[in-house]
């Protein structure tokens, strides 16, 4: 295309339209396709597999309910049929019925109030209603007499004027009816009624006859993609009522494109169909592609199938185009600029990286005029925008002053946008020219709004404006003049609760103020543009007032997440939200909620459908997170800490701290050294020759008192003292350690790491009852470490939320109290790195006996569940556990233990399964254990342990074998089967628990168990 001087480009060469009607199309479809599957439909609310048509199913459903609409109902020919539906799988199906079927479709917004639908219905004049059960009562609340088709009742109630569309469906056809209808349908019939507005008030009504809007749809089909018809799989999301879903739905049944259908935009479930449908294109608006994109879950799905992309709804610029198309490795994106008054889409302008030209659909003319001259603008300037086409609308629906002010003489439409046009056709929306609204893809119209706000009793006038919204498209703002004598408290909240009843959500204004008076013209009108020019002083001022007022900011780090969350997307300053902030009231709609819900699952994951309609301020929202279960104030406290972690200082969370130089550190500091892990970390620090001295930390009353403790413990897994080791009397729940200021500078000067092994290990302890020992310790034995020593901390891969190495905020809400200080302690050690602290997290998994003498610590859940299994002759089969070796455990904590700043999982390369375990157990030491499936097993467990305290006490840890974890550890990169708990290891400890009379009802005495 040569480049452009005029705002003008035609695309209307063609004048032959051979497109004639719905019916003669759709049947030419179905007959060319036949068994060909024409959609699969999935319902947001049900996770199973979808429900699925062919084009000879969708026809013979058609020819069904056609026939029972003329027969049954006793319809006629161009009656019109309303439809108020949620999106819903019978809405797909009664759009090619009526469309098809020689009547009017006329569909509602399932929004609308009772006051809305008898004024449209007055208009309109529908012979018949479809509808959902939920939404009778508005119907009938105006009309008591026309027939209503409910969806979902199971059966007629024709007393009531009420039919059931499931025996409408299963009505018998009458094909030599159907055809003497369908053949008299003619190309200028009227066959869709569609609204202008979505909001309150007295929307207009376009007309579209069957040519006009199966030739736009038609052209529509051969700009949206570039790829073939046969390779293309659509995903449809939008509200089937808006005109982008009536183009969707056009594509489908007049095109025959193989659709995905969902009824609900959920970014999870979208990007769940994208991988499993194989999804190539979707149309939507920018909110929706900027969640998709914004979205955390986006990088765990296989999305390479999806190619290109259709933006409509809301003015999307070139930028954006080419920012969705690199985020997800598209082929193509395109904005498209439509209109109800178009029949949909009216000009396309794609990514200019696609190099593909912009430019109006097939059979339309598009043009930028001086809006007093009406002449043609050159390129660059702007103006208003106009279009002329034979597919588009008819004209308004009895309206003849409105067709006279929208129409030229020559029937150029009058968009009342301005516009834009570059020398390469691209077309730029920069404002709208008349009042309407056009927020998030739903069109407002502003003096429906006013007279709604001058029904309250202390307002004296009103006005309503659109200004940009970067995600929205536009906000919406109200000005009000108060009547004298009168005062509001908060003049915002009462007009949104005045309003919410009133209005759908998405007219509700974002803004209000209270002027003195309104800003007119020359004839008394309310003047807009200054008002547009007042209103940006006016938010900043607003803004500035809220933040300067703000003395309720959110506390913790999810209501900071949230409140950064909410200033991104409603674009107010991040300092002007308070717990007080309404959702709603910020102008939050499904598309903010997913991602609020969203944010809110990654802290937790089982919140009600309804959450925000529940919890709408962001205090709620904390609050909810702070106890989502009304937990007991032990839980609230590990809430309290973990918000600490997150949002104190780290100087103030650790104080001073040790900055001892000395370049000549040759010793190591361990914590918990006299217990069970702790004895082998010691032995394995042993055998370096580097390192002079280990100073072994314990409690004890005096240091004779610990060195026996020590010299106990070693005797007990035969492992030698010798001349490095030192004893050291200390407390990690106490300042310093609780070690003598003598020793303390010792350990502080000498060593290079200091390896924090003390913990209470106690599965049926809470949270606040292991605090001081599992949290509190690690920070007094980081500071002891400080900026000069690196701390090793050793965790627990039950602390690993996401399985691989790396730290997550999601509360392990529902885990063990041991395990979420292990969780917790994590935080801190990383916090520490603001400050200097250097520190390596190593998460062991289940830790078993020694490989050398099959010693093992009895207590551990794994023993007392093995026990169980083999005296209760019962083991559950295929259940995969990572069991490593105390001393290979022992092992990787010393030989990483320099690891500055990592997170280690120590996990084997090869777990553990049941199967091998009890194999070799009964081919090894005769036993006849019975493997059952797991689910078998645990019904027949507890069944047979009711009255057994011992094995009852390991029920609530039996979550571990209900589904096989599969943790990862890239840090040691495939040099991890060192870790592996090997056959002859296993033989080695099955044989030191029978020789210790383990697997007897008595139990063993002799093995390692804790010291409580």
């Amino acid at each position: 295309m040569t480049e452009l001087t005029k705002s003008y480009i035609s695309n209307n060469d063609d004048t032959e339209i051979k497109e004639t009607t719905y019916v003669k199309k759709f049947l030419e479809v179905t007959e060319k396709l036949k068994d060909k599957l024409l959609f699969s439909y999935y319902d947001h609310d049900n996770e199973g597999e979808p429900i699925s048509f062919t084009c000879n199913e969708v026809l013979s459903t058609v020819n069904n309910l056609t026939t029972g609409l003329y027969k049954k109902i006793g319809l006629k020919k161009g009656d019109v049929i309303a439809v108020y539906l949620p999106n819903c799988l019978p809405y797909v199906l009664m759009e090619p019925t009526i469309q098809s079927g020689g009547f009017v479709m006329f569909p509602l917004n399932p929004t609308y109030t009772k006051d809305q639908l008898d004024r449209l219905c007055q208009k309109a004049k529908p012979s018949l209603i479809v509808t959902v059960f939920p939404l009778l009562q508005n119907i009938r609340d105006f009309n008591t007499d026309i027939k209503v088709l409910v969806v979902d009742s199971p059966v007629d109630d024709t007393e009531n004027h009420n039919y059931s569309f499931e025996v409408l469906r299963n009505t018998e056809p009458d094909l030599e009816f159907l055809n003497d209808i369908r053949s008299q349908i003619q190309s200028d019939d009227l066959m869709y009624y569609a609204c202008t507005s979505g909001s309150t008030g007295d929307p207009k009504i376009c007309t579209y006859t069957n040519q006009q809007f199966t030739g736009n749809n038609a052209g529509a089909i051969d700009v949206s993609s570039i790829l073939p018809n046969d390779q293309r799989r659509t995903l449809l999301f939008v509200p089937y009522f808006t005109t982008t879903g009536h183009i969707i739905l056009g594509t489908l049944f007049l095109e025959g494109l193989f659709h995905v259908i969902t009824d609900k935009f959920d970014p999870e479930k979208i990007f769940k169909l994208i991988e499993k449908e194989k999804v190539t294109s979707i149309s939507g608006a920018p909110s929706a592609f900027l969640a998709l994109m914004h979205h955390p879950s986006r990088p765990n799905y296989d999305l390479s199938s999806f190619m290109e992309i259709n933006v409509g709804g809301a003015a999307a610029s070139n930028e954006f185009l080419e920012k969705v198309m690199q985020t997800f490795h598209l082929k193509f994106s395109s904005s498209a600029f439509g209109m109800t008054e178009g029949c949909g889409v009216i000009y396309r302008m794609p990514a200019k990286s696609t190099s593909i030209k912009a430019g109006p659909l097939h059979r339309f003319e598009a043009r930028v005029v001086n809006r007093e001259t009406r002449e043609i603008v050159n390129v660059g300037i702007p103006g208003e925008l106009e279009f002329r086409s034979k597919v588009m609308m008819k004209e308004y629906l009895n309206n003849e002053e409105a067709n006279k002010e929208a129409f030229t003489e020559d029937r150029w439409f009058k968009t009342g946008d301005e516009a834009v046009m570059d020398k390469d056709g691209f077309l730029t929306i920069t404002g709208r020219i008349k009042e309407m609204i056009l927020r998030g893809g739903h069109n407002i119209w502003p003096n429906e709004i006013v007279d709604v706000i001058n029904e309250h009793p202390k307002i004296q006038e009103s006005a309503v404006i659109g200004i940009p919204d970067k995600f929205q498209g536009e906000s919406v703002v109200a000005f009000v003049i108060i009547k004298p004598g009168c005062h509001f408290d908060d003049l915002e909240k009462e007009l949104r609760n005045f309003l919410k009843d009133k209005l759908v959500p998405f007219s509700i204004p974002t803004y209000y103020f209270d002027l003195p008076e309104l800003p007119r013209n020359s004839s008394r009108k309310v003047y807009a543009p200054k008002l547009r020019e007042m209103v940006q002083g006016l938010i900043q001022e607003r803004f500035k007032k809220l933040e300067e007022n703000n003395h309720d900011k959110p506390t913790t780090e999810p209501g900071q997440e949230l409140a950064e969350l909410w200033s991104k997307w409603f674009d107010i300053p991040v300092n002007a939200i308070s717990r007080s902030s309404n959702f709603f009231a910020l102008g939050g709609d499904s598309l903010v909620g997913v991602q609020t819900t969203g944010l809110v699952k990654k802290y937790y994951e089982d919140i009600p459908f309804n959450f925000l309609n529940i919890y709408q301020t962001l205090g709620q929202i904390e609050d909810f997170l702070i106890d989502p279960e009304g937990s007991v104030k032990v839980d609230i406290q590990l809430n309290k800490d973990f918000y600490e972690v997150k949002s104190k200082p780290a100087e103030l969370i650790f104080g001073e701290i040790n900055t001892v130089k000395n370049k000549q550190r040759k010793s190591v500091a361990v914590t918990g050294a006299t217990g069970y892990l702790g004895v082998y970390v010691v032995n394995e620090l042993n055998k370096h020759p580097e390192i002079e001295k280990i100073y072994c930390i314990g409690r004890s009353a005096n240091s004779g008192e610990l060195k026996l403790k020590m010299l106990a413990m070693m005797k007990k897994v035969n492992l030698e003292l010798n001349d490095k080791i030192v004893f050291v009397i200390g407390d990690v729940t106490k300042k310093d350690c609780g070690i003598e200021p003598a020793m303390l500078e010792t350990i502080k000067k000498e060593c290079k790491a200091i390896i924090h092994c003390a913990a209470v290990v106690n599965w049926n302890k809470t949270y606040g009852q292991l605090k001081d020992a599992n949290v509190t310790g690690v920070i007094n034995a980081m500071k002891v470490a400080g900026k000069v020593m690196n701390f090793v901390y050793v965790s627990s891969f039950g602390a690993a939320i996401k399985k691989n190495e790396t730290l997550n905020d999601k509360m392990p809400k529902k885990s063990f109290g041991y395990i979420q200080t292990k969780w917790l302690s994590e935080h801190f050690a990383r916090k520490g790195k603001e400050i200097g602290i250097c520190s390596t997290i190593i998460r062991p998994c289940y830790i078993i006996a020694d490989t050398k003498t099959g010693i093992c610590n009895t207590d551990d859940f794994i023993y007392k569940f093995i026990r169980q299994c083999v005296l209760n002759k019962i083991a559950p089969s295929d259940v995969l556990l990572d069991l490593t070796p105390v001393d290979k455990v022992a092992k990787g904590i010393v030989d990483n233990m320099m690891a500055y700043n990592k997170i280690i999982n120590l996990i084997p390369a090869k777990q553990t399964s049941t199967d091998t375990l009890f194999k070799i157990y009964n081919e090894k030491f005769n036993g006849d254990v019975q493997m059952l499936e797991k689910e078998k097993w645990l019904e027949k467990f507890v069944t047979m342990i009711k009255d057994n305290q011992e094995a009852l006490s390991i029920v609530p840890s039996l979550v571990v074998i209900h589904k096989n974890y599969e943790f990862t550890t890239d840090y040691l990169n495939g040099k991890n089967d060192f870790l592996n708990f090997e056959e002859e290891n296993i033989i080695t400890n099955f044989k030191k628990l029978e020789e210790s009379g383990f697997f007897t009802a008595e139990g063993a005495h002799n093995l390692f168990g804790r010291t409580k």
